[in-house]
């Protein structure tokens, strides 16, 4: 075998988002840059940029680069455009080499063309095995049999040499922070790493393919310092991607250095982590960290099911739900704010079961709700499993990225399947985007109609009305697949919030008016509703209407004034006033001006749509403030609706 000894090298990460720091780029060229001989002989360059590029403008610029070898990190959010790059860059530069890594491609020929010699697949953890790589290519004559971890063809025969094990310590890989690769001004965005594994199996999950082994860093004053780079450099976010943030006793001390950091820099605006699944105490005491220091900090709370049977088809039953509902009360009472996620279909979930199990997180006084779909991502354990939980699946047909939708498993039949995602519309829009905040409250503790039944009753009402223009925009989503895009949940959001809030308003008060329990009571709970609906941008227009018949409402700056009578005002305190003791006000100040970022006109739908999203998770921290007024004088103790659970 003969292969070119190469010069440069330029490493590709393509993000869901722009301005993202390359860190696994980062850690390939620290690790390599070990061995003297690598670092003699290769130039590394970084190439990163966000999925709202087109890939005919990332194909341009890495063909500009010229290089003998393109290193990909692959994932299911862009493998698509992955495979397409490396085709045209190997079809037009056919001595340039192509290594792909990441837990999308890992043993998957299918990403490479038999006819080429010279692209290869990264099994496993990617540092080791590419220095590896480079050093044979070092070679008068490599022989990449000679790599472990490598799938490749060569003269169409197909070969995978021995596996590479994992790092036990994380050490052996220098830090790229604080090796200056990267420039301090270029990035919004950075992932930030303190181990890697995770002890539990689920199957739908990347992280087994570890063997649940956990690795750390061990070196505390390294983390802190790479964390101070993070802070000077004023990067606005920071995503810590360790599987289980918390597990780890001196995670709560990271917490402290980076509430530090915020206080002494200003930086970073943002962190999101994913928590310990069985250690509420270390969340609590970690969110209060990040939240007193002014950091936004929205808590995943990742549940998947409440369905003992479906937990175990997902070797997921030994993570307690006991800490679950702990965690989420103790988050609570800190004030915190909180998502649960869930995923549907899992394999024996049905229908009712689902709706039912969200209503149980409701109760409990979940906060919002991320619901995933069900992807089944190649070199998972549930994957492996398709026939056994009787998957039907669809492919993506578009976009950057590539996997499979799970449209019916052996309990939900595809009717059953797009019956859910109308539940999952009915949720995002009555619940996350607060459309029926009070009614929610109301319809349990005075009706004994729980969120199951009201969602259930929703999505018929939507089967009923198929010429209504939001049952319309459901469908359309649900058929074309798109609530799989990982922006589509944040446009739904700014179509209830801004583009059309007085429609749906309309959509919802004809679906409460043809509803058994409607009454003169639900008509004041729903003016109520649409009082205290957040607002996502702060430049959406506010209106009273004629809607309010009950309620004396006017508009004021970002708010309103509202006028309660004699005849309701036991109703709304009972509602607005119900974690705070009785309170009888006659007339209240709403505030609604809570941080928002307006709405930006000359930006792009995604861009607009990413902001929803992450708004909808801390939704929380959009409930206008009420204010009583009394004797004509503004009262000064002010406060906020915390919670929907009943």
């Amino acid at each position: 075998m003969r292969l070119n000894v190469p010069r440069k090298v330029v490493l590709v990460e393509l993000s869901v988002y722009d301005r993202m720091l390359p860190l696994v780029s980062g850690y390939l060229r620290a690790y390599a840059s070990r061995d003297a001989q690598i670092e003699r002989e290769f130039d590394f360059t970084f190439y990163s940029a966000g999925l709202r590029k087109s890939r005919e403008d990332v194909l341009a610029d890495l063909l500009a680069e010229r290089a003998a070898i393109y290193g990909f990190s692959c994932y299911a959010w862009n493998a698509r455009w992955v495979k397409w790059l490396a085709d045209q860059i190997k079809a037009r530069c056919p001595d340039s080499s192509i290594v792909l890594g990441g837990p999308q491609v890992v043993g998957q020929f299918k990403y490479l063309n038999r006819q080429s010699n010279g692209m290869f697949l990264c099994n496993g953890e990617g540092e080791r095995v590419f220095a590896n790589f480079l050093r044979e290519c070092t070679q008068g004559s490599p022989r990449f049999e000679r790599v472990k971890g490598l799938s490749f063809y060569w003269d169409g025969e197909a070969v995978t040499t021995d596996s590479e094990p994992s790092f036990r310590h994380l050490d052996e890989i220098p830090s790229p922070f604080l090796a200056g690769y990267f420039p301090a001004d270029r990035y919004t965005y950075t992932t930030f790493e303190t181990n890697r594994g995770c002890p539990f199996a689920c199957t739908f999950c990347y992280y087994g393919l570890r063997n649940d082994r956990v690795s750390k860093f061990s070196q505390d004053d390294r983390i802190f310092a790479e964390l101070e780079w993070i802070s000077r450099s004023e990067i606005h976010a920071v995503y810590i991607a360790d599987a289980n943030f918390g597990m780890l006793k001196r995670d709560v001390q990271i917490a402290e250095y980076l509430a530090k950091l915020k206080r002494d820099n200003g930086f970073p605006y943002m962190v999101i982590f994913n928590s310990a699944k069985n250690n509420p105490e270390s969340v609590v005491k970690i969110a209060g960290i990040v939240q007193s220091a002014g950091m936004s900090a929205t808590q995943s709370i990742a549940v998947q099911s409440l369905d003992g049977q479906v937990l175990g088809n997902i070797k997921r039953s030994n993570i307690k739900l006991a800490a679950y509902a702990q965690a989420q009360r103790e988050l609570d009472r800190a004030g915190a704010g909180t998502f649960n996620e869930v995923i549907w279909p899992l394999p024996g979930e049905t229908y009712e079961s689902f709706c039912r199990g969200i209503d149980e997180l409701v109760v409990a006084g979940a906060q919002s709700f991320l619901v995933h779909p069900l992807l089944l991502l190649q070199n998972t354990e549930m994957e492996r499993r398709r026939a056994e939980h009787g998957f039907v699946t669809t492919e993506t047909e578009n976009g950057a990225a590539e996997y499979e939708l799970v449209i019916g498993t052996n309990e939900v039949n595809q009717t059953e399947h797009d019956r859910g995602l109308i539940f999952i519309h009915a949720v995002n829009a009555l619940f996350n985007a607060r459309c029926a905040y009070f009614l929610i409250r109301y319809l349990r503790s005075e009706l004994k109609v729980t969120f199951a039944d009201l969602g259930m009753a929703f999505v018929d009402y939507c089967e009923r009305n198929l010429q209504e223009k939001y049952v319309g925009m459901v469908n359309s989503a649900i058929s074309e697949r798109r609530y799989g895009e990982h922006i589509y949940w944040g446009s739904h959001f700014h179509y209830l919030a801004h583009e059309c809030r007085n429609e749906f308003n309309d959509f919802l008060a004809a679906f409460a008016r043809a509803q058994r329990w409607w009454s003169d009571d639900i008509q004041t709970v729903m003016e109520l509703d649409r009082i205290n609906r957040p607002f996502v941008y702060s430049n959406t227009p506010m209106s009273a209407r004629e809607e309010f018949q009950h309620l004396g409402v006017t508009s004021s700056d970002r708010g309103y004034e509202v006028e309660i009578p004699l005849r309701w005002r036991s109703l709304v305190s009972a509602l607005v006033d119900r974690e705070n003791g009785e309170w009888s006000a006659e007339r209240f100040l709403v505030d609604h001006e809570r941080g928002q970022m307006p709405y930006m006109e000359r930006e792009s739908v995604e861009r607009n749509a990413t902001y929803c999203h992450g708004a909808f998770l801390r939704v929380s921290s959009l409930h206008p403030i009420w204010t009583p007024v009394v004797s004509g004088s503004e009262v000064a103790r002010e406060f906020q609706v915390q919670r929907s659970g009943a």
